[in-house]
Protein backbone atom coordinates (compact mmCIF):
# COMPACT_ATOMS: atom_id res chain seq x y z
CA UNK A 1 0.00 0.00 0.00
CA UNK A 2 1.22 3.43 -0.84
CA UNK A 3 2.28 5.52 1.64
CA UNK A 4 -0.48 8.94 2.22
CA UNK A 5 1.93 12.31 0.39
CA UNK A 6 -0.84 14.42 1.72
CA UNK A 7 -1.42 14.19 5.74
CA UNK A 8 -4.22 16.72 5.54
CA UNK A 9 -6.42 14.39 3.93
CA UNK A 10 -6.34 12.07 6.68
CA UNK A 11 -8.17 11.80 10.00
CA UNK A 12 -6.22 11.74 12.88
CA UNK A 13 -6.83 10.99 16.63
CA UNK A 14 -4.80 10.89 19.54
CA UNK A 15 -5.10 8.55 22.42
CA UNK A 16 -3.95 9.26 25.62
CA UNK A 17 -4.56 6.57 28.58
CA UNK A 18 -6.82 8.02 31.31
CA UNK A 19 -4.37 7.33 34.25
CA UNK A 20 -1.52 9.02 32.25
CA UNK A 21 -3.32 12.16 31.41
CA UNK A 22 -1.07 14.98 31.92
CA UNK A 23 -3.01 18.36 31.94
CA UNK A 24 0.32 20.33 31.43
CA UNK A 25 1.55 18.43 28.41
CA UNK A 26 -2.01 17.37 26.64
CA UNK A 27 -4.00 20.81 26.89
CA UNK A 28 -5.50 22.93 24.45
CA UNK A 29 -3.57 24.79 21.57
CA UNK A 30 -4.37 27.89 23.53
CA UNK A 31 -2.13 26.65 27.07
CA UNK A 32 1.30 25.79 26.21
CA UNK A 33 2.93 22.72 27.58
CA UNK A 34 4.31 22.95 31.14
CA UNK A 35 4.38 25.79 33.46
CA UNK A 36 6.86 28.10 32.20
CA UNK A 37 5.62 31.32 31.60
CA UNK A 38 5.05 32.76 27.98
CA UNK A 39 7.90 34.55 27.02
CA UNK A 40 6.16 37.03 24.37
CA UNK A 41 7.98 38.20 21.07
CA UNK A 42 8.73 42.44 20.54
CA UNK A 43 6.12 42.21 18.23
CA UNK A 44 3.58 40.06 21.00
CA UNK A 45 4.02 42.65 23.37
CA UNK A 46 3.34 45.25 21.26
CA UNK A 47 0.18 43.92 20.10
CA UNK A 48 -0.75 42.89 23.75
CA UNK A 49 -0.25 46.34 24.87
CA UNK A 50 -1.95 48.19 21.75
CA UNK A 51 -5.30 45.93 22.45
CA UNK A 52 -5.24 47.05 26.17
CA UNK A 53 -5.02 50.73 25.14
CA UNK A 54 -8.09 50.53 22.78
CA UNK A 55 -9.80 48.59 25.63
CA UNK A 56 -9.05 49.57 28.74
CA UNK A 57 -10.61 53.31 28.04
CA UNK A 58 -11.41 55.02 31.31
CA UNK A 59 -8.89 52.71 33.36
CA UNK A 60 -7.18 56.13 34.62
CA UNK A 61 -9.64 57.97 35.49
CA UNK A 62 -11.33 55.41 37.63
CA UNK A 63 -8.02 54.90 39.14
CA UNK A 64 -7.60 58.29 40.26
CA UNK A 65 -11.06 58.06 41.74
CA UNK A 66 -10.43 55.66 43.77
CA UNK A 67 -7.60 56.96 44.99
CA UNK A 68 -8.60 59.52 47.14
CA UNK A 69 -10.27 57.14 49.38
CA UNK A 70 -7.12 56.52 50.58
CA UNK A 71 -5.39 59.39 50.52
CA UNK A 72 -1.44 60.39 49.28
CA UNK A 73 0.34 58.51 45.96
CA UNK A 74 0.86 55.81 47.98
CA UNK A 75 -3.33 54.97 47.67
CA UNK A 76 -2.84 54.71 43.85
CA UNK A 77 -0.64 50.91 44.81
CA UNK A 78 -3.91 50.25 47.13
CA UNK A 79 -6.08 50.61 44.06
CA UNK A 80 -4.03 48.52 42.11
CA UNK A 81 -4.34 45.59 45.06
CA UNK A 82 -8.07 45.86 44.79
CA UNK A 83 -7.60 45.59 40.82
CA UNK A 84 -5.60 42.26 41.09
CA UNK A 85 -8.06 40.36 43.70
CA UNK A 86 -10.66 41.22 41.05
CA UNK A 87 -9.40 39.76 38.70
CA UNK A 88 -8.38 36.23 40.53
CA UNK A 89 -12.70 36.45 41.52
CA UNK A 90 -13.15 36.80 37.98
CA UNK A 91 -11.25 34.19 36.56
CA UNK A 92 -12.18 31.63 39.85
CA UNK A 93 -15.49 32.39 39.37
CA UNK A 94 -15.09 32.12 35.08
CA UNK A 95 -13.12 28.42 36.17
CA UNK A 96 -16.59 27.30 37.80
CA UNK A 97 -18.77 28.58 35.31
CA UNK A 98 -17.45 27.88 31.80
CA UNK A 99 -19.53 24.92 29.99
CA UNK A 100 -19.51 23.62 26.42
CA UNK A 101 -17.22 21.83 24.41
CA UNK A 102 -14.35 23.55 24.98
CA UNK A 103 -15.17 23.42 28.79
CA UNK A 104 -12.28 21.09 29.89
CA UNK A 105 -9.52 23.44 27.86
CA UNK A 106 -10.89 27.03 29.64
CA UNK A 107 -11.84 25.30 33.01
CA UNK A 108 -7.57 24.69 33.09
CA UNK A 109 -7.10 27.95 31.51
CA UNK A 110 -9.56 30.35 34.15
CA UNK A 111 -7.28 27.85 36.73
CA UNK A 112 -4.06 29.00 35.41
CA UNK A 113 -5.05 33.05 35.08
CA UNK A 114 -6.42 32.71 38.98
CA UNK A 115 -3.85 30.67 40.24
CA UNK A 116 -0.58 32.46 38.76
CA UNK A 117 -2.35 35.78 39.72
CA UNK A 118 -2.40 35.31 43.77
CA UNK A 119 1.54 36.01 44.30
CA UNK A 120 1.31 39.89 42.86
CA UNK A 121 -1.66 40.32 45.02
CA UNK A 122 0.87 38.87 47.60
CA UNK A 123 3.63 40.86 46.92
CA UNK A 124 2.10 44.25 45.94
CA UNK A 125 -0.23 44.19 49.80
CA UNK A 126 3.01 43.43 51.67
CA UNK A 127 5.11 46.06 49.38
CA UNK A 128 2.31 48.87 49.89
CA UNK A 129 1.76 48.27 53.82
CA UNK A 130 5.68 48.08 54.08
CA UNK A 131 5.92 51.12 52.24
CA UNK A 132 3.10 52.99 54.01
CA UNK A 133 1.19 51.78 56.76
CA UNK A 134 -1.71 48.56 57.41
CA UNK A 135 -4.77 51.06 56.83
CA UNK A 136 -3.48 50.89 52.88
CA UNK A 137 -4.91 47.28 52.84
CA UNK A 138 -8.48 48.38 55.14
CA UNK A 139 -10.15 45.27 53.87
CA UNK A 140 -13.82 47.56 54.37
CA UNK A 141 -12.00 50.01 52.17
CA UNK A 142 -11.03 46.71 49.66
CA UNK A 143 -14.07 45.21 49.51
CA UNK A 144 -15.79 48.01 48.53
CA UNK A 145 -13.86 48.99 45.49
CA UNK A 146 -13.17 45.10 44.66
CA UNK A 147 -17.18 45.23 44.18
CA UNK A 148 -16.99 48.13 42.02
CA UNK A 149 -14.64 46.87 40.26
CA UNK A 150 -15.93 43.49 39.12
CA UNK A 151 -19.44 45.12 38.79
CA UNK A 152 -17.76 48.10 35.96
CA UNK A 153 -15.72 44.91 34.69
CA UNK A 154 -19.01 42.91 33.78
CA UNK A 155 -21.11 46.31 32.67
CA UNK A 156 -18.63 47.46 30.41
CA UNK A 157 -18.25 44.09 28.34
CA UNK A 158 -20.88 43.25 25.94
CA UNK A 159 -21.56 39.97 27.26
CA UNK A 160 -22.43 36.68 24.77
CA UNK A 161 -24.07 33.92 26.01
CA UNK A 162 -22.00 31.37 26.82
CA UNK A 163 -18.01 30.15 27.21
CA UNK A 164 -17.17 33.09 24.17
CA UNK A 165 -18.72 35.81 27.02
CA UNK A 166 -16.67 34.70 30.18
CA UNK A 167 -13.53 34.74 28.13
CA UNK A 168 -14.55 38.78 26.72
CA UNK A 169 -14.80 39.55 30.57
CA UNK A 170 -11.66 38.06 31.59
CA UNK A 171 -9.96 39.95 29.13
CA UNK A 172 -11.70 43.78 29.90
CA UNK A 173 -10.50 42.62 33.40
CA UNK A 174 -6.85 42.39 32.34
CA UNK A 175 -7.11 45.37 30.84
CA UNK A 176 -8.03 47.34 33.45
CA UNK A 177 -5.48 45.79 36.16
CA UNK A 178 -2.82 46.68 32.81
CA UNK A 179 -3.96 50.10 33.03
CA UNK A 180 -4.14 49.98 36.63
CA UNK A 181 0.08 49.30 36.63
CA UNK A 182 0.57 51.82 34.57
CA UNK A 183 -1.41 54.43 36.53
CA UNK A 184 0.89 54.05 39.02
CA UNK A 185 4.03 53.83 37.99
CA UNK A 186 3.54 57.21 36.46
CA UNK A 187 2.16 58.73 39.65
CA UNK A 188 4.90 57.09 41.81
CA UNK A 189 7.23 58.08 39.44
CA UNK A 190 6.66 61.35 39.38
CA UNK A 191 5.78 62.29 43.04
CA UNK A 192 9.81 60.68 43.32
CA UNK A 193 8.71 57.51 45.27
CA UNK A 194 9.10 54.50 43.07
CA UNK A 195 12.59 52.35 43.83
CA UNK A 196 14.46 50.51 41.80
CA UNK A 197 12.51 47.38 43.57
CA UNK A 198 9.04 48.58 43.66
CA UNK A 199 9.22 49.12 39.54
CA UNK A 200 10.95 45.99 38.77
CA UNK A 201 7.73 44.57 41.08
CA UNK A 202 5.29 46.11 39.00
CA UNK A 203 7.16 45.52 35.48
CA UNK A 204 7.08 41.82 36.53
CA UNK A 205 3.62 41.73 37.58
CA UNK A 206 2.93 43.47 34.08
CA UNK A 207 4.71 40.89 32.17
CA UNK A 208 2.77 38.54 33.61
CA UNK A 209 -0.50 39.80 32.82
CA UNK A 210 0.56 40.70 29.25
CA UNK A 211 0.83 36.82 29.08
CA UNK A 212 -2.62 36.52 30.27
CA UNK A 213 -4.05 38.46 27.38
CA UNK A 214 -2.22 36.62 24.87
CA UNK A 215 -3.25 33.72 25.92
CA UNK A 216 -6.97 34.67 26.28
CA UNK A 217 -6.59 36.01 22.91
CA UNK A 218 -5.44 33.15 21.35
CA UNK A 219 -7.73 31.23 22.81
CA UNK A 220 -10.69 33.48 21.03
CA UNK A 221 -8.10 33.09 17.56
CA UNK A 222 -8.09 29.30 17.82
CA UNK A 223 -11.07 26.88 18.08
CA UNK A 224 -10.72 25.71 21.21
CA UNK A 225 -11.64 22.22 20.08
CA UNK A 226 -8.85 21.64 17.72
CA UNK A 227 -6.63 19.94 19.74
CA UNK A 228 -3.81 18.75 16.87
CA UNK A 229 -0.27 20.05 18.04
Amino acid sequence: MPEPTDLSDQIQAVWVDPTQFDPLRHAPPFLPPGRPAVKLAATQKAQVQGWVKQAHGDTEQSVHLLAKDYGGDLGYMSVLLTCLRAAAMVHQTHHWQTRGQSFYGDHLLFERLYNDTIPGIDSIAERTVGLGSPSLVDPVTQAKHLAWCVQQCYQGTPVEEGPNGLVAVSLHMEAHVLGAIKVVLKVLGSAGILSDGTENLLQDIADKHEEFVYLLKQRNDVSPYSYGR
